[in-house]
Parts: C-alpha cells; structure tokens; sequence
C-alpha cells in the first residue's frame, strides 16, 4: 500500500472513530478554533501592518529624514535650505525627495470640501518608485516660483471627485482657488502614511509654506520631512554617518541659520518610521495570543490523555493483531490532525468576524490597519499552526496510549497507563497552563492601569460639549495678515450671535491634535543667543475667547481681549511650566519676552494653567498663546461650547462660512470629548484585546483545571470508597482532592509570577504612571487565580465526598 493512500485510510479512519463521540470532538473542536482562531486573527493584523510589503520599490532601501534636537532628541520638522545642501553633497542617497502635508480647499461645485493635500517636490513620486496608474509624474519645471499648478490625485480621489473618468488626466480642478491641472492618477493601492489622515492631492512647490515667511525658509526654519533613497550596498549606519557630515558643513557654511547649531538630520527606515510606535504592542498581542493556543493545546491534550484510557481495550486489540507502536502513534496523530484542521476551519470563521470588527472599530493611528486582508501568507501560516498544534497536543498522548499492553485483554487495567503517571502529566499541564494564565493576567492588569491613569489625567481643558472644527484659509487668496484676521474676526462675532452657541473662540493648535508650531524667544533681563541657540517654546494662536471656551483656568492676570489687535502693544500669556522654567521667584505677569526673529517685546498679561498638547503621557511643555488679531494664523480650529447636536452646529458654522467667502471650505466637525478619546485609542486597543485574551486563557485554564480534578477523582473513586468505609472523615477526603488540584495551581502560579518579572521590560515601555514589577497587580492577578482554581476544584471534591462507599466498592 503506498504511503498517500495509507494516510488517507488514516484520515477517513480518522473521522469514523472521532465521528462516534461527537461531544468529545465537538468540545475539541471549538477549544482549537478559540486559541487558532485568535492567532490567526492576530497574525492577519501583524501580517498586514508589520509583514507585508510597502506598495513601493525597494522599501528597504528607502528612508525618512526629519530634524532631531541634539539634546533632547525631540523630533522637527527640517528645513527647506539644509535640504537643498544634502541633496547637493550627499554620498549616499541615489535620488531624495521633501514634502509636508497641508490642509487644502477643493473646489467642488457649490459646496468646497477641505481635504488634506501634500506638497512635493518634482522627485517625490520618483524616490518612491511609484508610476502613476495614469498619467505621469511631476517635471523640474512644474517645481518653481511661479510655475502653472498640477497636482497628483490619489485613486480614492479619482474615484470619489472624479467619477473614474478615463481623460481625468489634462483636467483643471479648483485647489485653494486656483485651477490645477492633473497630471497623474496614482494606483489603487498606494498609501503614503496609511492613516486616517492620508492625503488626496500631491502638489509642488513644497518651498512655499503656508505659516512662513519667504525670509524664515530662507533662513533654515524647519517645515519639512525629507524622503531618500539608498545607494545599493549603503547601509542606514553608512547613510546616517554621511548626514553628519551635511549637518558639519552646513554649520561651517550657514551658522547663523536657525537650524544649525540645534538639530541634527535624523535617519530612520521608511518601514520603521511607519510602524515603529505600533511594533511593540503587535508583537506583544501575537506573543500573548500563541500563549492562549498553548493552553488550548493542553486542553485538548486532557480529553485526548482522558479518552485514551477509555480506548484501552481498543488498542490492545490492534496490537495484538500486530500493529505496531509507530503505527498507532501514526494513527493517534492523524486523528490529531483532523481535530487540529476542523478546529482551523472553524477558527478561520471565527477570525474573519473578528477581524472585521476590529478593522471597523480599531483606531486610526495604526498604519494599514484599514487594509488588513488575509493572504497567502496567512494562509500558510493557518495551515503552518494547524499541524504545529496537532502536534503539541497531539504527540504526548499518542505516545502514551502506544504504551499501552496486551494485558489490559486479561484483566481490563493491569497492562494499561498507570494512575500515578497519568495524573503527573495531566498536572503538569495543568501548572502550565496556570503559569501562562498568571503571566498573562499580569500584563492585562498593568495595561488595564496604565489606561485608567492615562485616562484620568487632567488635559487642563474640559472637552464636556464642545465642538471644533479646522479651516484653512488658501495662501494666494489671504496673503495678507489682515485679511486672515478679518476673516476669523467676523466668522467668531457672527458664531457668537447664532442661537445656540454660547461661547465661540478659534485656535491655531488644538490641544491632543499631534501638531505644534515653536519660536525661539529669549526673556527680559537675559541676552538673546541668536536664532538657533536661544530656547524654543509652542506657539499657539487664540481669540479672545478660547481660554473661556475650553475652560482653562487662568492662575494669574487677564486673558486677551478684543482690543489686544495690530495696533495695541504686543502681548502675550504663558502656561505654569513656562512660567516656572523662565521666571523663577518671580512674577512672571508683567514682565517681557521677545521672539528672536523680530526682538519685539511682548508683555505677560497672564499665566494659565498647562495644557496636555501632545496627549496625556507628556506634561512638561513650554505654551506661549499669542492673540491672532496681533499675529494673525492662516489656519484656525473654531472651538464652539453649546448643547445643540453635532449636525445643527456644523450647518450653522457652514452657513457662516459661505457668508464670508462662498469659496472657503470646512472641515468635519468633531467634539473634544473625540479628540481626547483618540489620543488614547492605541492604548484602548492593545489594553481590550490583551484583556479579552487574559480572560480566554482564565476561562481554558479554569475548565482544564476542573477536568483535571473530575478525573482524579474518577481514577481514584475506589480508594475514596475504600478510606471512608475504614471511618475516614468526608472533610479530609476533601482536602485531600483540593490540596492535589491546589497543588498544580501553585506550582504553575509561582512560574507565571516569574515569567511576568522576565517580561516586565517588554511591558515597562506601554506602560504609563505604573511600573512592569507593580507587587500589587502580581499578587493581585495570582491571588484571583488560586480563587478561581480553588473553585474549579472544590465542585468535583465535593462530587468525591458524596460517594456512597458501598456503591463504590460493589461497583468495583
């Protein structure tokens, strides 16, 4: 008989005798599909955010360069002439690109829409090495001062503006007012950043920025992010030494420019840039998950030991009819196998339904996590873990049910598995299987924690009903500040009389928003340093009445007014880490500072209180408001406080809006109490999915540990009869039950405490407000559960005590 169709009476072998006990296989089956199925599911999520290759050319050989404080390595945007000198002195690099997202007006028919845009420059989509689906990419000539304006749409764009329409490609479309003419129409499966803020539009002239002045991008303010393309056989290491030498010539060459003395170029994978911040948090998901399979395992791997010693009979006939003990662990592995892919089909449906809603309700901060499709290596990788998990639970049990004799025949029991050895496999997997849920509880435990203090800090604003909402003014049609002023001025006085709105006021960076803008600035009674060398502190823009809009508590002094405009003395308000850091001992309300591009004294008309603009986990963040009537911004965020809906709001700032300039479009309007949930939304989701994975492994762990007891006391039914017939008490026989399942519970809880202490460093960097080694979330997660697992034993301990010793001897 050849080997496939050995395998194949195997299989349908197999599937008779799993057949004839469908409780057991069913109970199998679904055990598998629970820890298969969630590997999978996670798998899917790590394949297509970590795994899969970037719809791009070469992807290794392509990094992102940015600016990073020398030393407090915080990450800026660079600037326009540094990149100029690398691109001209470079080693390295075969081809480099800059470009910097902003926000822009399509024009669309009577109601403009504001999409997130980019501009480029002419060798962006060249560096990528990504051809347009149709048309071509940008010409050096399209990439100058003055030149006509051609933009690069994105498929979704085409799709969803455009109709699909085949000669898209020579059409003008309206951006920030100006006709602009496509040039290309990328493929349908190119992301760039891969996030829920993904642009639309390409553009050039990526020098001319928005909120710069043409003599602060001359002289090395930094906007931009630099994208660059690796010679073959130069290494990052090699690439980031050659960086250095640009930043030392560009400090030999330009040393009075802003940039060059503090910041240094900064290289990172264009891979790593992408997903780097969600890496540790997936991986740890994937690890957490395969932990919860292995206890899968090990449950099966009890009804299988379980059901071996109810086929005793059955095997010893096989061998005594000559089949060997190959053979039968052949046959017992097979028989695995089919449970194993049953469970795999199962769990396959099971991770399709689960990645859908994770898909629809993850946050929108992991990259490509829109994208998530299961592939070929998905595939393989189900298959790859279907006959690993076979194996794992397959394998101990075959071996013992081979060692099986002939004498079970003669008297049912001698030659079978001993009771002892038995019940020393069935706890060890038992403590494993504790161990493993320990340490998982561990890790939920601190992420749940970690969660709950981030969530809890104070964002020094309450978002409770208030409403924001982004406009970005285009450049040509508000170059002038006073128009931008004027314009904001009478959108918040028309706002402020609209029924319903009971507070309105504007801002150019909306605190938990990921965006910052800074000035050097040097304090009254010290030297300036020069541009570059004195401090840096964030600038935010405000009206009037922003601080009482979002609540921030004023410390000391006054908040702006309507007359602090262009043509009273400049002013400005500091939060408390401000005024801490650069006025210590003293008041800081009336003293000076002066931005160092323009030395201009500004007095301190106030202190607020500290605002958590990066999100909760920083807190240590020089503010400095200006009013936007005296420094007018071109993009403001409209803050609104009412208790009107969302939909009711939004129409009556639209209709505002197109009072003023019919043109102008207007972001989607969103609440604070949004934007300070998605400043946690990673955390929310690697904390739920940890949790719901702990509890799995709890549930699994829980049901093993009872099976384990249910069939010590089943092994042991005639000993107990025999000790209660000869007086022994029904409280020591349940002691005596408990101590052995309370044995494999310790013994597997000790184990998970010390897996837990070896993972803390894993763990230390998601973790916020708690260290890794917390003493009471340890005790705290293996004293829950002993709890459980002392109940898990005590139901069939006190099956045990109920036996009827009579019975129990006749029966024997």
């Amino acid at each position: 008989m050849g080997t496939i169709e050995r395998v194949m009476k195997d299989v349908q072998y197999a599937i008779r005798t799993l057949a004839k006990t469908p409780t057991f296989t069913a109970i199998a089956v679904v055990t598998l599909a629970t820890g298969i199925g969630a590997t999978v599911g996670i798998f899917t999520i790590v394949n297509a955010v970590l795994l899969r290759p970037l719809p791009i050319r070469d992807p290794e050989q392509v990094g992102i360069v940015n600016a990073q404080e020398v030393k407090r390595h915080d990450t800026v945007g660079a600037s326009w002439t540094k990149y100029e000198v690398m691109r001209a002195s470079n080693h390295v690099f075969t081809s480099t690109a800059a470009y910097v997202d902003r926000d822009v007006t399509f024009g669309s028919g009577n109601t403009p829409e504001q999409i997130l845009g980019a501009r480029v420059t002419w060798t962006f989509f060249d560096v990528l090495g990504v051809p347009p689906a149709l048309g071509r990419t940008f010409r050096p000539e399209e990439d100058v001062e003055n030149a006509s304006p051609v933009a690069i749409i994105t498929d979704g764009f085409w799709q969803r503006q455009l109709g699909a329409a085949p000669d898209a490609v020579g059409r003008s479309i309206k951006i920030d007012g100006r006709d602009t003419v496509v040039v290309g129409v990328l493929p349908p499966g190119f992301r760039f950043q891969f996030s829920n803020r993904e642009p639309q539009v390409y553009l050039t002239a990526v020098f001319t920025p928005a909120i710069m002045t043409a003599a602060q991008v001359r002289h090395g303010a930094g906007f931009l992010e630099y994208i660059v393309r690796l010679k073959p056989g130069v290494s990052f290491a090699q690439a980031s030494s050659d960086l250095a030498s640009v930043d030392a010539q560009y400090q030999r060459d330009f040393g009075s420019f802003v940039d060059a003395n503090r910041y240094a170029l900064h290289l990172v994978p264009f891979t790593e840039n992408l997903v780097g911040v969600v890496r540790p948090a997936l991986l740890m998901l994937l690890g957490a998950v395969g932990l919860v399979l292995l206890i899968a395992c090990a449950n099966v791997a009890h009804l299988l030991l379980a059901r071996s010693a109810v086929r005793q009979r059955e095997i010893a006939v096989r061998l005594a009819l000559g089949a060997s003990r190959p053979r039968l662990i052949q046959q017992f592995l097979t028989e695995s196998l089919v449970l194993s892919l049953g469970g795999c089909a199962l769990g396959a449906m099971m991770a399709r339904s689960a990645i859908g809603l994770l898909v629809a309700h993850g946050p929108a901060n992991i990259p490509r996590l829109r994208d998530v499709t299961a592939d070929a290596r998905v595939l393989a990788f189900s298959i790859a873990v279907s006959l690993l998990t076979a194996v794992i639970f397959g394998i101990a049990p075959a071996v013992r049910a081979s060692g099986i004799t002939v004498g079970v025949l003669n008297d049912g029991r001698g030659g079978g598995l001993t009771s002892r050895s038995s019940s020393r496999f069935h706890n060890l997997l038992a403590a494993s299987e504790t161990a493993i849920t320990v340490t998982l509880l561990i890790a939920a435990g601190l992420l749940f924690q970690s969660l709950v203090r981030m969530q809890a800090v104070n964002p020094g604003f309450n978002p409770d009903h208030v409403y924001a909402a982004r406009i970005a003014l285009p450049r040509a049609k508000y170059a002038q500040p006073f128009q931008r002023e004027a314009f904001f001025t009478q959108l918040i006085r028309n706002l402020q009389s609209a029924p319903g709105l009971t507070r309105v006021g504007a801002t150019s960076v909306l605190p938990m928003n990921q965006e910052n803008f800074g000035f050097f600035f040097f304090v009254e009674g010290q030297p300036s340093l020069g541009l570059g060398r004195d401090p840096v502190t964030s600038a935010r823009h405000v009206s009037a009445d922003y601080f009482d809009v979002m609540r921030i508590p004023l410390r000391r002094g006054r908040t702006f007014t309507d007359g602090d405009n262009a043509q009273s003395r400049p002013v400005a308000i500091v939060n408390e880490t401000t005024a801490r850091r650069y006025f210590p001992n003293v008041d800081p309300v009336g003293r000076h500072f002066a931005i160092t591009g323009d030395n201009v004294p500004r007095e301190i008309v106030g202190i607020v209180g500290d605002v958590r603009f990066d999100g909760p986990a920083r807190s240590d963040q020089d503010e400095v408001y200006l009013p936007y009537r005296q420094v007018p911004w071109p993009t403001m965020t409209v803050v609104a406080a009412s208790s009107l809906g969302a939909d009711q709001i939004a129409a009556v700032l639209r209709r505002e809006v197109t009072r003023l300039d019919p043109d102008q479009a207007v972001a989607e309007l969103t609440t604070m109490q949004h934007v300070v949930a998605a400043s946690t939304t990673q955390q929310q989701f690697t904390t739920s999915l940890l949790g719901a994975f702990a509890l799995l492994a709890t549930t699994l762990a829980v049901i093993g540990l009872y099976g384990v007891t249910t069939l010590f006391v089943n092994q042991r039914r005639h000993e107990f009869g025999i000790r209660m017939a000869l007086g022994a008490q029904r409280s020591a026989v349940l002691l005596l039950v408990i101590r052995q399942g309370m044995r494999a519970i310790l013994g597997g809880a000790v184990v998970g405490l010390l897996g837990a202490f070896a993972a803390s460093r894993v763990l230390s960097g998601l973790l916020f407000g708690i260290t890794a080694t917390n003493p009471v979330t340890y005790a705290a997660a293996a004293g829950a559960l002993c709890i459980v697992g002392l109940v898990a034993c005590y139901v069939p301990a006190r099956r045990a005590v109920a036996i009827d010793p009579a019975l129990a001897l006749r029966h024997e």
